[in-house]
């Protein structure tokens, strides 16, 4: 049986009046209001209604909780309290403001129309079917699990985690650790430039998606709008990410995607906190580094590739120009056999270099977080040409993943050859 749930928005004369809704989960719409009205004082404005109902993307029970977290987590400096310091779902915000909200998150499936909460209500007012008493006792059950869930609060830390990692599955160590290191960062007034310089493989996505989420953060506490700056050497890196950036829009960042040639015509909100996605290729000319507005952090993923003359010139420019207050960057290794790159990267970063954390491969693979690498040998004739040598070199690494298909041991991932000169990988 395909499970069915939803979020809403609720209102009565009364708090409407106030300037308040009550946000939640549900699984049976209709039963949850007869439960309110059941409980509310007649003849008193105290009736309430649907605004809103959203069907969501939601697997089961947990999913939708875990989703309504979000919902009240993104709310959260309206969320109203018990004279004992208890949260309630009371929220003072607008049916409008709750609406635009919902209808930008990608877990929503669709808005409910009038039509189908008239009927909601409709049948609120009647009492349970036989065959629905099983429905009306699970919804209950579910309002009091929610009643003990809406006095734990979620951190700002704990909501970045949960929508970012699979159900049930921990941050590693070194993703606490940045996090706390770069909130402790963000407490202060300081300006900052650092190199995240993890292993690859072991989750650098997360690592820049939370420096821009603490970042985000500290622009609304001091109630400012956030700009972010994800840059990426070449367009493929985003589109294998792109879906987790988009992520950062359920705390109502607007992802305004530059890539694939769109940097030059995108639209950037002036009035909502944003982050632009841009290819190094796409910032190597002034007048589109003019059209963006100033940056508070700017980040660069690979950024030990961060050193072209016209970007790297650019960049400084506008990091003076805009007064940003962070620059920062990932990459596995930050530092090259090119003297002319490690200079820039050290005359950006400082010398030595401002590593915010670090995790080497070693530490990675007895973590657990890599494999073992595996070293296998394979004979190629030295009369071979380049374009040969190169297609031969991703054929043994096709045969070696089917290899694991066949033997029931390849789960996907990300798979990482390693090649013993420099020579071998230009």
């Amino acid at each position: 049986m395909t499970f069915t749930s939803f979020l809403y928005c609720v209102g009565s004369p009364y708090t409407d009046s106030k300037g308040y809704k009550k946000l939640g989960f549900t699984i049976y719409p209709a039963h949850r209001m007869r439960t309110y009205n059941t409980g509310d004082c007649p003849n008193a404005d105290l009736d309430k209604h649907y605004d809103g109902i959203w069907k969501i993307n939601a697997k089961n029970k947990a999913e939708g909780l875990r989703l309504e977290q979000i919902l009240h987590a993104h709310f959260h400096h309206q969320r109203q309290k018990r004279p004992n310091g208890n949260f309630t779902e009371w929220f003072a915000v607008s049916y409008e403001n709750v609406r635009e909200y919902m209808n930008s998150q990608d877990f929503v499936l669709c808005e409910l129309s009038i039509d189908d909460i008239n009927e909601i209500h409709r049948k609120s007012e009647c009492k349970p079917a036989k065959d629905e008493v099983a429905e009306f006792d699970e919804e209950k059950s579910l309002i009091a699990e929610q009643q003990t869930i809406g006095t734990q609060i979620q951190t700002l830390k704990e909501e970045f985690f949960s929508a970012f990692l699979e159900m049930g599955q921990l941050p590693r160590r070194i993703q606490t650790e940045l996090w706390d290191m770069f909130e402790c960062i963000c407490r202060t007034d300081e300006k900052y430039k650092g190199i995240i310089q993890w292993a690859t493989g072991v989750g650098k996505t997360i690592a820049f998606l939370m420096l821009f989420m603490l970042a985000a953060d500290k622009c609304k506490r001091e109630g400012r709008i956030f700009r972010g700056l994800l840059i990426a050497p070449k367009n493929d890196i985003f589109d294998t990410i792109i879906n987790k950036i988009i992520k950062l829009s359920r705390w109502g960042i607007c992802v305004c995607e530059g890539h694939n040639a769109r940097l030059s015509s995108l639209h950037i909100p002036q009035d909502k906190p944003v982050l632009v996605t841009a290819t190094h290729a796409s910032l190597t000319e002034n007048d589109i580094w003019d059209k963006l507005p100033a940056m508070f952090i700017v980040h660069y993923d690979e950024v030990h590739r961060a050193t072209g003359n016209e970007f790297y010139g650019l960049l400084n420019k506008k990091l003076i120009e805009w007064e940003t207050r962070y620059l920062t960057g990932t990459s596995a290794t930050p530092k090259t056999c090119n003297p002319s790159q490690n200079k820039k990267i050290t005359e950006l970063f400082g010398n030595p270099l401002n590593v915010l954390h670090k995790c080497e491969i070693d530490e990675a693979i007895q973590e657990g977080w890599i494999a073992q690498p595996r070293f296998g040998v394979h004979v190629l004739p030295n009369t071979m040409n380049r374009n040969s040598i190169i297609h031969g070199f991703v054929r043994i690494i096709k045969n070696s993943i089917q290899s694991k298909k066949e033997r029931g041991l390849w789960k996907g991932g990300k798979v990482i050859a390693y090649l013993p000169f420099r020579n071998e990988v230009c």
